[in-house]
């Protein structure tokens, strides 16, 4: 198979539909877990900035000049909207702390970015805001998983990863939050994956600097879009579906366009949406926490164990087993939170850390177990077990468990967020102003302005 035949009417179900969203039919569960998404990518951001991703991306667009027209946070720099969002898009992916999506991308840093950037240029207030977060989840996390999601984008032949689809949201959400009528918002959806493919390959780059900077493109990507389709660029009207179009090019045996529609508009997608305790890949979360779970139930120290296994799905185990990107890498993850007792953001980024000898003992004797029952069950499924046999002879296995702040498990409790954003923020704003920040993201639904809460991330508002 190589086509849809008759084939489905993608390109306009996608413009009717964005152009038919209205923020006050919103429920109240999904603005929920919005603020919970928006503040904790917020967090990410202010990270990210000082990190080589974000200052790169930051660096890279206050060369261009330009309009004032967005914020780059953390940087007290503004630019025009598409080239914020890709400064902030980028700076929230520059470490492994942002969200994970149940279809296998980072849609919270690129739909956060896009849409906060498209927001402050067009005066937006927080209710729209949540809107626009929402609308591009749905539209490029449906697209995404229309097409097998990320796992089967990046098997042959296509090896790409899933950032090029969420482009497509942020368009949506771009266009939304513009105005745009429905035949320009066509053409934004259609323009938007030309400037946001991104080979699987960049992935296996140790500094992590691409797999950044692809978030970042992804939202600057959409918002470009925008703002050629506002200019009057037009591309075929059917150009998800037509000959040669991007459903063919994307093509393979696990698409399945029936019903896409459906797919966006009654499944709300940011509901979906993973959270991150520790500064690490998300096939890693788990396997941390059971662990440090085993060690402080039986009283075990790092120097007790002489072996650790950890069980999961071959999927997830091809992506962190002994991998090149240390925030990804099980071995020297695992192992350092075992010796440290915990993993945040500045435990894994320790230069020195990683050269520790009792880290470098215990990361020898981690062993992944690639599990054919989890396989069979479910291959894509993000939980683990983990056994820990100690030097005296004891061993204590795990059940096999999702990891906390997952989405089967509700995502991240609000009071957990605000923690985590405190914690990033607060070296970098100040306490009060992190403080601010949090108080206006619980309340987002009632803020007039989104550029109140942009002030507050600058640390030049309130509180």
């Amino acid at each position: 198979m190589t086509s849809v035949e008759p084939r489905t009417p993608v390109t306009d179900q996608l413009a009717a539909y964005v152009s038919s969203v209205r923020s006050t039919e919103i429920t109240a569960p999904v603005v929920d877990h919005t603020r919970r998404v928006v503040l904790d990518t917020l967090g990410c951001m202010l990270l990210g900035g000082t990190l080589p991703a974000g200052r790169v991306a930051s660096r890279y667009v206050e060369s261009f000049g330009g309009a004032q027209e967005a914020t780059v946070i953390g940087a007290r720099l503004r630019a025009p909207a598409p080239l914020a969002a890709l400064a902030n898009g980028t700076a929230a992916h520059a470490d492994e702390l942002d969200g994970v999506h149940r279809v296998s991308a980072h849609p919270a840093a690129i739909s956060v970015a896009a849409a906060l950037a498209a927001a402050e240029s067009h005066g937006a207030t927080g209710a729209e805001l949540i809107a626009g977060v929402g609308l591009s989840f749905d539209v490029g996390c449906g697209l995404l998983e229309a097409f097998g999601g990320g796992h089967a984008m990046r098997r042959p032949p296509r090896h790409l990863h899933g950032s090029g689809f969420i482009a497509v949201g942020a368009a949506a959400a771009g266009a939304w939050l513009a105005g745009l009528d429905e035949d320009a918002t066509r053409a934004a959806l259609g323009i938007a994956p030309t400037g946001a493919a991104f080979p699987e390959g960049f992935v296996d780059e140790a500094s992590h600097l691409a797999k950044a900077y692809a978030q970042g493109q992804a939202a600057a990507s959409g918002l470009t879009a925008v703002r050629l389709a506002a200019a009057g660029l037009r591309t075929n009207p059917t150009v998800f579906e037509a000959r040669n179009g991007f459903a063919d090019s994307w093509w393979h045996d696990e698409v399945d366009l029936t019903g896409l529609l459906a797919r966006i508009r009654d499944h709300d997608h940011v509901l979906d949406n993973g959270f991150k305790y520790f500064s690490a890949g998300y096939a890693v979360q788990a396997p941390i926490a059971l662990s440090l779970g085993l060690m402080a139930a039986y009283g075990i120290a790092a120097g007790d164990v002489a072996r650790v296994r950890v069980g999961m799905t071959t999927n997830s185990a091809d992506k962190v087993d002994a991998v090149v990107i240390p925030g990804i890498c099980l071995q020297d993850m695992l192992a350092l939170a075992m010796v440290s007792g915990r993993l945040g953001h500045d435990d894994a980024h320790d230069p020195s850390a990683l050269d520790d000898e009792a880290v470098a003992r215990l990361r020898s004797r981690i062993e992944v177990v690639r599990d054919p029952a989890k396989d069979a069950e479910d291959p894509q499924s993000r939980s683990a077990w983990v056994s820990i046999e100690t030097t005296s002879g004891a061993c204590h296995t795990t059940a096999d468990e999702l990891p906390p702040g997952h989405w089967g498990r509700g995502g991240m409790p609000m009071a957990d967020v605000a923690e985590k954003f405190r914690s990033l923020a607060t070296p970098r704003i100040g306490a009060a102003a992190a403080q601010h920040v949090i108080d206006l993201v619980e309340d987002l639904g009632t803020l007039d302005d989104v550029d109140e809460l942009v002030a507050a991330l600058a640390g030049t508002s309130g509180g």
